[in-house]
């Protein structure tokens, strides 16, 4: 198995929106660059909606509009114990994009049998996602400007130089490359004390210990707090 990194897999919600913004004006494109134009938006709304719901980016870029389902969700308040409604989404994690046989880019089943799955957004989320439809041209709902699928390679490629020159402009150094907007989500989660369960079902996974071993980690400060705070048996 690849040996995946071990330090600290996330990104603030803060630099992520500072990147979201810078991105979205990267290249200064003339009017009529719109093949140009419509890449850069596309792959930024892609970059958006994995940090939103952590799938693998090549399924996100293999959802179609027939995986959407807009829906009221149900959950329980954290802070009073009730029973909720808000008006969400449903999305059917059902593809992926990746190489055949036939052809270098194409559309094909999730990675694993435990892959295939629903994700939720809630009000916010469902905002985002009206928005990405609204904008695609295609029932691919993000496929290049010709409609084609977009590969992994040209996807990281197009984000590492906006990364780069982000760098370079601002000062910032934090990391924004798509499978990055994954691993924060299972991060996030365990720094909240989320269920591993629900974490694994989520990403797709099929144990709940690779979504914690490989995905979440304690940064130094966290380490130090639980050292401090040993409680003993009684």
């Amino acid at each position: 198995m690849k040996e995946r990194s071990r330090g600290e897999q996330n990104i603030t919600q803060e630099a992520f929106l500072e990147f979201c913004d810078y991105a979205a004006n990267y290249g200064h494109y003339m009017p009529n660059e719109k093949a140009l134009i419509y890449f850069r938006d596309i792959a930024l709304y892609a970059l958006k909606l994995s940090r939103l719901i952590g799938v693998r980016p090549m399924e996100v870029r293999a959802l179609y509009r027939d995986c959407i389902e807009f829906m009221p969700l149900t959950y329980r308040d954290d802070l009073t114990g009730k029973m909720k409604q808000e008006d969400g989404a449903r999305i059917a994690v059902i593809r992926s994009v990746g190489s055949t046989a036939e052809e270098t880019v194409a559309i094909r089943q999730t990675k694993t049998q435990s892959s295939p799955r629903f994700v939720y957004v809630g009000k916010d989320g469902a905002a985002l996602v009206r928005e990405i439809l609204a904008y695609s041209k295609y029932d691919l709902i993000f496929a290049d400007y010709d409609g084609n699928p977009i590969s992994s390679t040209r996807y990281s490629d197009y984000l590492n130089r906006v990364k780069h020159k982000w760098w370079k402009d601002t000062g910032h150094h934090e990391d924004g490359y798509a499978e990055l907007m994954r691993k924060s989500l299972s991060s996030d989660n365990y720094h909240n004390g989320v269920n591993p369960t629900a974490t694994k079902k989520q990403m797709g996974h099929k144990h709940e210990d690779m979504s914690l071993n490989w995905y979440s980690s304690a940064p130094d400060p966290e380490v130090v707090n639980v050292f401090l705070n040993r409680q003993y048996k009684e």
